[in-house]
């Protein structure tokens, strides 16, 4: 692979994680060409925004919240706060959005929306949102 910028790497590290399910520092620097100093360095980071978790020599998941049944299944009506609550926020806004089922309805609905900042108290809130991050155009 040829070398990338930081943002583009440390974004193809959360992909290998979550497809691999747990990364070494010795694999990541060979594969991007780089020392392990830099994938140490790119791994704290990723870890102090909530994305990984280091362990000796790499790093794991962050696990994952339960989700209860309820909490997949919104009635109608929080649907259409979900619904009103988009169609007022523009792209480049800045949100915050809370858990709950109600908040988990308007999450997918931000998927068009771009260059959102949003901030949140919620690993699962922040995970969901990170899903609907876009590959940057280059």
């Amino acid at each position: 692979m040829s070398k990338r910028n930081t943002q583009q790497r440390r974004h193809t590290i959360v992909s290998l994680l979550t497809e691999q399910g747990q990364v070494s520092v010795d694999a990541l620097s060979q594969r991007f060409e780089t020392s392990e100093v830099t994938i140490r360095k790119d791994l704290a980071e990723l870890e102090k925004n909530g994305l990984l978790l280091r362990r000796y020599g790499g790093a794991v998941p962050v696990p994952q919240e339960m989700v209860s049944e309820q909490a997949v299944k919104v009635s109608k009506q929080k649907q259409s706060i979900a619904d009103t609550a988009a169609a007022r926020i523009r792209d480049h806004n800045r949100i915050v959005v809370d858990s709950g089922t109600t908040t988990a309805a308007l999450i997918p609905l931000l998927d068009k929306k771009r260059g959102l900042v949003v901030m949140t108290n919620s690993l699962q809130v922040a995970n969901a949102i990170r899903e609907l991050e876009h590959e940057p155009l280059y």
